[in-house]
């Protein structure tokens, strides 16, 4: 049995044998369990049967914690780890989609932009062009030179 699993029947256990039903843990739990497993396919009857509790119950928890349904967090914890993913790793965009636990690249792109309002490409180019902007200013002094080095020979 895994750990997560054996959490789940020692909480189901304390439950029938107490009685007590410890929201705040169940809710932190049921958070914990979808940000270490949202790239897997995921539901609320999953998530629900885990804990030994309704799906019902599960979207409640997730909409009082984040105020969006399972489904919305869910998704909005891929495109996060999409948007990381794109600024520091060279993956190609139908690898990150396949690690986020889409199906098809095109519907992952079709996500994408329409959370963010640009196509992955676009966002990656955006977020190295800020990115070479930041190393540019780290190299250059006042005078635009660094230990010596043309700033002009150094860009080029």
């Amino acid at each position: 049995m895994g750990e997560s699993s054996e959490a789940s029947v020692l909480m189901a256990a304390d439950c029938i044998t107490t009685g007590n039903v410890d929201e705040q843990g169940t809710a932190s739990q049921i958070l914990s369990y979808i940000k270490k497993h949202f790239k897997e396919p995921l539901s609320a009857k999953e998530v629900a049967a885990r804990f030994f509790i309704s799906p019902v119950y599960v979207g409640r928890v997730i909409q009082q914690a984040s105020g969006e349904t399972f489904k919305q967090y869910v998704n909005r914890l891929k495109m996060e780890e999409a948007k990381q993913l794109l600024s520091s790793s060279d993956q190609l965009v139908y690898e990150i989609a396949e690690e986020l636990g889409f199906k098809d690249s095109k519907y992952f792109i079709s996500r994408f932009t329409e959370e963010t309002g640009m196509s992955p490409a676009e966002y990656r180019r955006k977020k190295e062009t800020k990115s070479n902007i930041a190393k540019r200013a780290r190299y250059t002094n006042k005078n635009g030179l660094k230990s010596g080095i043309k700033a002009k020979a150094f860009w080029n």
